[in-house]
Order: C-alpha cells, then sequence, then structure tokens
C-alpha cells in the first residue's frame, strides 16, 4: 500500500524481490502573489521572529539512557510560537556528551532529515562516527522534531500499530488505474488526519521546528548554533539562518535543498508538485547514468557490464510489458517496474551498495531471458554535465504522517489531480524515476489550508553572523547538485563545499576525508575553506575490496540515507566501503 511503501518502500522492495542477501537496493505570513510577494511576507516574518521574545528555558534535566554514555531528556514547548503561554508539547532529546570537557565549545545539534528521521536515534552513530576533534569539544545532540517518533506526535490514525490499508497500492502509479488509487487513498488519509490529528497538524511547519530549535540552543546554554542537518535537515538549516542569522555560530548543511523550489515561487508552485519542483527525478537519472558508466568503465569488475544503459533500457521495456519472476532458495519473486525503479533509487543512495545493483540487475536480467547484449550496445554514453556554480537553473517516524504534515504544511502545491498526472507525463519523459518523484506527495494537492499559516516562504538571503558552509555533491540522486549552487547563491555570507562523486551526501559519507577535514575545522572555528572547495573522490565504486586487516567496518551509515536504505543495509549491506585505489 502507499503509505507503508513510501515509509518503507526500498525495504519492501528489495525484501519483496527476494534479494535482501546480495544487496541494498512568530506570527507567519504565507507569502502570496509569487517571489515579491514571498518577500514583503518572509520579511515580515523575519522581523517578528528577531524581535520575538521567546520563554525563557530552563536548564535541561539529562539522565542516563544507555547507549554507552549518552544522556536523554524531554522539553516541552509551546505548541504554537505565537502563544508562548498556551498549550505546550514535548520534545524528545538524546546527548552524546563531549569526551573533553574542559575545552568543550559548546552543543552542535544534528538533524539526519526526512522530514520524518529520528535525531535521537541517530545521534549515538553520529557521534562514533564524526572526527575525533569535534567528538572532544561538542556535545552531540538529536532532537525529535515536534510531531515525531520520540516527541509529541502527529497521528492520523489514532496511533494505532497496524493501519488497516486494505489491497497494497504499487510504489507509485504508471497507469491512470493505479493513478486513480492513490488519489483515493489520498482522500482516505486526508480525511483521517483531519479528524484525528488534533492541534498539532496546524503546526507542523519547518518554521516551527526552527522556532523549537532555538529554544534548545537556549536551554543548552549556547548565545548562538551550532548545526548540521542532511537532506531535508538542510532546509531546516536555511531556515533558521534566515529567521535567526544574528544566531548562527557554524551552520553545515549537506544534500541541499533549494528552498524556493521547497516552498514554492510564481506560477509553478499551482502547476507543478513540490516534488518535481526539486528535481529529484532529474539528479536520480543523473546518478543512474554514472552508474552506467563507472560499470562499464569497470567491465568485468561489474556484473552488469557492458552495455549497462542499454541492457537497463531493455529490461525496463521488458517490465513495461509484465512482471518477471525470479527464482531464489526461497521461493518465487515476482518483479515489477515499478518496485525495480523503486529499488534502484534507494541503492544510488551510496556507491558502497553500488556492486550490489548491478549483481541484482543481471540477476533480474537472466530470469528475463532477454538475448545476448549487442557488440555495439557498449558504445560511450551520452554525458550530462553537473550543474556548475553560477549555472543556476530556473527552476524529498510516525511514517507517512509527519512527512505528509511537515512536506504539505511548508509548501505550495496544484489544488487539482490533472497537474500531477501533466507533471507526471512530462517527467518520465526525461527520467526514469519521473513518476516515482511525482506521486510522492499527492496528498498536498488536498492538504488542508489551515496547516501552512505558520510556514515561512522566504526571502532566503539573510546575512548571517558567521559564514554557513554548504556541502554539494555532484551525483546525488536525491538532492541534487543545483541545490547546493542556489543555497550558496542565496545566503550572501556562504561557502559551498564540492564533492565531485556519488551518493547523497558528502559528510561522512565520502571515501576520501578532504569533505570531513573541512567540515570539522568549520566546526572548530567556524571558518570556512579560502574560496569554494571541490573534494575528488578517490577510486570507483566498483574497485575490488580489500581482504584482511585493510577492511574497515563502516562505523556508521550515511546519515541521509533513506531510513529504509539503512534498515536493509542492517541486514544484508557489505561489510565495507569499497577500498580506493591510489
Amino acid at each position: 500500500m502507499k503509505r507503508q511503501v513510501m515509509r518503507a518502500d526500498i525495504t519492501a522492495a528489495v525484501v519483496g524481490l527476494g534479494l535482501a542477501a546480495t544487496m541494498l537496493v512568530g506570527t507567519a505570513v504565507p507569502a502570496v502573489g509569487g517571489p515579491s510577494g514571498a518577500s514583503a511576507a518572509g520579511a515580515t516574518v523575519r522581523e517578528l521572529d528577531r524581535d520575538l521574545d521567546p520563554p525563557a528555558m530552563p536548564p535541561i534535566g539529562w539522565t542516563p539512557c544507555g547507549l554507552g554514555s549518552s544522556d536523554c531528556a524531554t522539553v516541552r514547548v509551546p505548541l504554537d510560537h505565537d502563544r508562548p503561554d498556551g498549550p505546550t508539547i514535548d520534545l524528545a532529546l538524546r546527548r552524546v556528551p563531549a569526551t573533553s570537557p574542559a575545552t568543550r565549545i559548546g552543543t552542535l545539534f544534528v538533524n539526519p532529515g526526512g522530514p520524518g528521521d529520528s535525531g535521537v536515534d541517530y545521534v549515538p552513530g553520529f557521534a562514533f562516527a564524526i572526527p575525533a576533534a569535534v567528538r572532544e569539544r561538542f556535545d552531540i545532540v538529536g532532537f525529535d522534531p515536534r510531531g515525531i517518533a520520540g516527541s509529541t506526535p502527529v497521528r492520523c490514525f489514532g496511533g494505532a500499530p497496524d493501519v488497516p490499508w486494505g489491497d497494497p497500492l504499487a510504489p507509485y502509479p504508471e497507469t491512470g488505474a493505479e493513478e486513480d488509487r492513490f488519489i483515493a487513498e489520498d482522500r482516505r488519509v486526508v480525511h483521517a488526519c483531519r479528524e484525528n490529528a488534533g492541534p498539532i497538524l496546524r503546526h507542523m511547519s519547518t518554521a516551527d521546528v526552527a522556532r523549537d530549535l532555538d529554544l534548545l540552543r537556549q536551554a543548552v546554554g549556547d548565545e548562538q548554533l551550532t548545526y548540521v542537518g542532511y537532506s531535508y535537515g538542510s532546509f531546516l538549516g536555511q531556515t533558521y539562518a534566515n529567521l535567526f542569522p544574528d544566531r548562527v555560530r557554524a551552520l553545515v548543511i549537506d544534500g541541499v535543498i533549494d528552498p524556493r523550489a521547497w516552498v514554492g515561487e510564481g506560477i509553478e508552485r499551482w502547476t507543478v508538485p513540490v516534488e518535481t519542483r526539486l528535481r529529484g527525478a532529474e539528479s536520480a537519472q543523473q546518478t543512474l547514468e554514472e552508474f552506467f558508466r563507472l560499470c562499464d568503465e569497470a567491465g568485468q569488475g561489474c556484473p552488469f557490464a557492458p552495455g549497462a544503459s542499454y541492457r537497463f533500457e531493455r529490461l525496463a521495456q521488458r517490465l513495461r510489458s509484465g512482471p518477471i519472476e525470479l527464482f531464489d532458495g526461497s521461493g518465487t519473486r515476482t518483479v515489477t517496474l515499478n518496485n525495480l525503479i523503486l529499488q534502484v533509487f534507494g541503492a544510488l543512495h551510496s556507491p558502497a551498495f553500488w556492486p550490489f545493483l548491478a549483481g541484482t540487475l543481471a540477476e533480474v536480467e537472466a530470469a528475463a531471458s532477454l538475448p545476448p547484449v549487442p557488440s555495439g550496445a557498449a558504445s560511450p554514453h551520452a554525458q550530462h554535465e553537473p550543474d556548475q556554480p553560477g549555472r543556476l537553473a530556473d527552476d524529498l517516524v510516525n511514517d507517512f504522517d509527519v512527512r505528509a504534515a511537515v512536506l504539505c504544511a511548508d509548501s505550495e502545491n496544484p489544488r487539482s489531480y490533472r497537474r500531477y498526472r501533466e507533471a507526471a507525463d512530462a517527467a518520465e519523459a526525461g527520467s526514469y524515476f519521473g513518476r516515482l518523484w511525482n506521486w510522492r506527495t499527492s496528498e498536498c494537492a488536498i492538504w488542508p489550508a489551515e496547516a501552512r499559516l505558520d510556514r515561512y516562504a522566504g526571502p532566503w538571503d539573510a546575512w548571517t553572523a558567521n559564514p554557513v558552509l554548504i556541502v554539494g555533491n555532484r551525483f546525488d540522486p536525491a538532492t541534487g547538485y543545483h541545490g547546493a549552487v542556489a543555497a550558496s547563491q542565496l545566503l550572501p555570507n556562504s561557502s559551498l563545499v564540492t564533492y565531485a562523486g556519488w551518493g547523497h551526501g558528502g559528510f561522512l559519507a565520502a571515501d576520501d576525508d578532504c569533505v570531513d577535514e573541512a567540515v570539522a575545522t568549520y566546526l572548530l572555528t567556524s571558518a570556512t575553506p579560502a574560496g569554494d572547495l571541490t573534494c575528488e573522490p578517490v577510486g570507483s565504486p566498483f574497485d575490488p575490496v580489500e581482504a584482511g586487516p585493510a577492511q574497515t567496518p563502516v562505523p556508521v551509515l550515511p546519515a541521509i540515507l533513506p531510513p529504509e536504505a539503512r534498515q536493509a543495509l542492517d541486514r544484508s549491506g557489505p561489510a565495507a566501503r569499497p577500498a580506493p585505489s591510489r
């Protein structure tokens, strides 16, 4: 079904194919009238938040909570920041204290993305993986944003652990009949949210979370914020930087979202869904083509070479005519185009999984009994030049509940499903992932309008007290490099670190130390690199993995890998990153 798939989508696709053993596959005035309206309204919001006298926050009462040296706490914040003396909600926090208290600088807050990921669950692994110098001098704090996990939740179905969803829906609709089922499910779920979620549904915007984060900053005793935010966390970071620019000490955003596309500007906000505006399908397609190129380059080192691009298109065409039955030791599995595309998308998030993806594609191809690859099919692929700085174009828990509550609150979207169908058809023409991205947020077409009252819609160009560090990945399948370029051009006091490699994000995810060292230096000193920095990847995802003592287990999964992919990797993924060839 749609809602479970959208949260457990990649895991479900992997398990469903039987391949888990081999791969991973203030008063916020809404902007009106386009960009000029966004600026005027946003300036009002920004001024109100700067002048707002927030409630005094008592010190946090930390208590030990297992997982090594971590402590946990619950903090109360206003449900509605316009009514600081009104009803409150709880936020769940976990802290890993600095290992050198005598030289402690302050608190580093981290958000792993989503919207909907738990910072409480994420922070122990993050603290283990970060450079030791940062670990020594900062308390590392993860928090569950409002509505999420251990914080006061938003629940559209009353918290029932198993919602009777009925017959499963495809991961995304390919046919008109599947689109109709998606729309019917949207209506049922949105009705449930209106009936059951309660007042918190009207206070789930990212601006609400940014105001919570500022109260948490107060509560830990820091005068300015130190923060790392991945993927959706990059939008939270940009929102904070523009609402509270004087309170920024060091703010890292990685796997970056273009905030203008997220909230919606101009006529496009009424004609194109938010996930389509973010150009995720384009980014995933570029990353897939890089997978094809590197696979062919690896030759016998890649099970899907030669002619990877040709073979994939042939396999997709075969699946358009009907599913493939895949036989393995546990029985027969059904492979459809929908779940294969979803599985490929998940695997593209981390290059460590690319050899496993290639092997799986070869298995499915063999099961389809397709003929040998023609000799001319291994010709070079067309090259897609990644966006460069200065070439900005005009221009993704309690599961579904949270993701929809945040994203539909933040963004403007078409209010007609005809627009979703038109956008899907247009997106599909240029990317295998067009329909997947276009329909991810179809519920926003009918989301309650009152849920958007507290959102922040720009402007995005505040001069922060200290520079912002932006990390962008050339081949990021979820948040394309163009998002990092856009943020760097919008924030006047910022610096861009480019990782010229693959996967979703750069900090703690790249094989090379270049990105990690730049981020660590910045967190410790608030100093950005002298000029924009580019870090080159080492080797290829298809390089052989070294055996023996040199093989080092991955201590923490990439921060912004989808939770579904992290769960699947926990069960079945590689024990180590591919060893770089020097």
